[in-house]
């Protein structure tokens, strides 16, 4: 059976909760435990989309004759109903706990809302209690409008997924418990694209090969079995360009007894995604509980899917517009549009597996990662070239002989924070795509990585007419990639400069200065380019009132660590000479520097 969406709220005033479908929670599950975190974010969540349906989850269910068991998906569905009581929505009690009389009285008093009945203490569910109460508290605190929530609910959708007649949910229950999370939107997708497999042994290695790449906390040779692994990149070496063909060569097909029926049972298909068992397959490469990763991606697996889509949309000249946003609460959305555009035929999910696969080979070796250490507790940014020792053990090498890709993506990297906005992901995956086997040289990159930065700095600075006193509003690639261009004239210079978050725009003599000090500059002034820096958002506080001089003296450490804008200016500052008299040339000079390297005229 296909998913089921479920509105959580409409214009009707109809809502999940007011419907003629109940559902139950088993008394397998545990009782309803979800602290100020988890409400807080969802309540975030919701109260932030701006898209069009957000996707908050999967309920996972079985039916009986007496309604819905909630498998997985509980503790989000029972806050959903807090939140609507909360409302003071239409609703009716639909939603049960078997054999929890306090919990469903608690259910039933909310949704009757009666000030007046007393209820004796012995009869409430506190955990139900407090989950309400922490609502009405983030709702206080963070002036939410209750009516523009509701706006906000009539595009939250749940998926609701039934599993097949006959199902042994007591081994399901453990397997999603195993997990420690609810079914995602890429166990979803997952589904679907081995729904199209009719053939048993291609859809095992499909998900083996869809795990491997589902886990980015490493290398995807690290999390296949030794088998596959060699198929896929070799035996002597674990860096080969993937074989995926000359791998699909070797898996039986032919034998019609291996066949499996193809149906339309959606469910069924589930059932595949948990008799995988993906863990039986990995290396001893994952982190004990507490310690870090020793490589960090810059994205997660299901932002990771949406830059292969939009690779894959590319590659394959079809004409789907997506968003310009990569937001991740779109995936299923969006691969939607695939699926309807795309003839579906047996081959198609085999080619999408095959892009999915190449695209983090190239991930892996080409875009960068921080990578963690005992020596380095903070990450060090990485560029790293998984290979194979003599004794069967990985150790890594750098991709390119020089710093210059890593510099310049690290540059994109600490500039473009937010994954909905990491389009130098996708264009830099594209275009090693497009190379095929070819491995690129440290030259031809480092230009393709300039020409997608030099593109964004275009965009986000100099198309504004005010660019040259833009102030705050200066985008942050702007000094980030003025940085790269420094270091790369003198790298031997600034040896020890490293690229930060630094999230905090600025000004080198201060916007306003303590009252009776000294005299305060016309906007313009202050606002130039010249006089702006970019530094750590922990320090911007007392940062902000001195004027240069006294910043010099105060921060040395910290400038001499900063940005290389902020050095220069540092080393500009002198007893001997008046900032205002030096500023706008300096300005001059740097937005030269720039316009230059993006191939921009300041004179026309």
């Amino acid at each position: 059976m296909d998913p089921m969406e479920l509105r959580v709220y409409e214009t009707t005033k109809k809502n999940i909760f007011n419907k003629s479908d109940k559902y139950i929670v088993p008394l397998y599950q545990r009782a309803y435990a979800w602290s100020d975190d988890e409400i807080n974010q969802l309540i975030e969540d919701i109260w932030g989309n701006e898209s069009d349906n957000y996707y908050v989850g999967s309920l996972i269910v079985y039916k009986r004759n007496d309604g819905f068991e909630v498998i997985d998906g509980q503790q989000r569905l029972t806050t959903l109903f807090l939140i609507l009581s909360f409302l003071e929505a239409e609703m009716k009690q639909n939603l049960f706990f078997d054999c929890r009389k306090r919990s469903n009285l608690t259910l039933q008093n909310m949704i009757e809302n009666d000030s007046n009945k007393k209820i004796n203490e012995s009869d409430i569910e506190e955990t139900l209690y407090y989950g309400k109460e922490i609502i009405n508290t983030k709702f206080t605190i963070d002036k939410i409008n209750k009516e523009e929530f509701k706006k906000k609910l009539l595009k939250v959708v749940l998926y609701r997924i039934e599993v097949p007649e006959g199902t042994d949910l007591n081994r399901y229950f453990e397997i999603m418990n195993t997990r420690g999370e609810q079914l995602e939107q890429h166990d979803v997708l997952k589904a679907k694209f081995m729904e199209l497999i009719d053939e048993s042994e291609i859809r095992n290695q499909f998900a083996e090969i869809w795990e491997a790449c589902s886990n980015m906390t490493g290398y995807v040779q690290m999390n296949m079995s030794k088998p596959i692994r060699e198929k896929l990149f070799g035996k002597n070496n674990w860096d080969n360009f993937p074989k995926f063909e000359e791998y699909l060569k070797t898996v039986s097909i032919s034998n019609e007894k291996q066949r499996k029926r193809k149906t339309d049972d959606f469910s069924e298909k589930l059932n595949l995604i948990l008799d995988s068992k993906p863990d039986e397959f990995k290396l001893d490469v994952l982190p004990k509980d507490g310690e870090k990763v020793r490589f960090e991606s810059p994205v997660n697996f299901t932002y990771f899917l949406l830059h292969v889509l939009r690779v894959y949309i590319a590659s394959e000249e079809l004409k789907i517009q997506l968003p310009r946003l990569i937001e991740d609460i779109r995936l299923l959305e969006e691969y939607n549009l695939l699926f309807e555009k795309k003839k579906i035929d047996k081959n198609f999910s085999i080619n999408f597996l095959d892009c999915l696969l190449k695209c983090r080979y190239l991930m892996d070796n080409y875009i960068i990662k921080r990578e963690y250490n005992e020596e380095n507790r903070d990450g060090d940014w990485s560029l790293k070239w998984l290979n194979k020792s003599k004794e069967e053990t990985a150790y890594y090498t750098e991709t390119f002989e020089t710093k210059h890709n890593l510099m310049l993506q690290a540059a994109m990297r600490v500039s473009f924070t937010s994954p909905k906005i990491m389009h130098w992901i996708t264009e830099s995956l594209l275009w090693l795509y497009k190379l095929g086997k070819k491995k690129p040289s440290n030259e031809e990159f480092q230009e393709e990585l300039k020409s997608i930065i030099s593109k964004s700095v275009r965009e986000n600075l100099f198309s504004q007419n005010n660019y040259e006193n833009m102030g705050v509003e200066t985008p942050h690639i702007a000094f980030n990639y003025l940085d790269y261009l420094l270091w790369e004239e003198h790298p031997r210079k600034y040896k020890d400069f490293n690229f930060e978050y630094r999230t905090s725009v600025e000004h080198w003599f201060p916007q306003h200065p303590s009252e009776g000090t000294f005299m305060k500059w016309k906007q313009e002034e202050v606002d130039n380019f010249g006089n702006l820096c970019i530094i750590q958002r922990n320090v911007n506080s007392k940062f902000s009132n001195l004027e240069p001089h006294s910043k010099k003296a105060t921060f040395e450490e910290m400038i001499n660590k900063g940005s290389i804008k902020l050095r220069l200016m540092a080393e500009k500052t002198t007893e001997s000479v008046d900032w205002k008299d030096i500023y706008e040339t300096f300005g001059e000079e740097m937005l030269d520097k720039l316009a230059t390297a993006c191939d921009f005229d300041r004179n026309v």
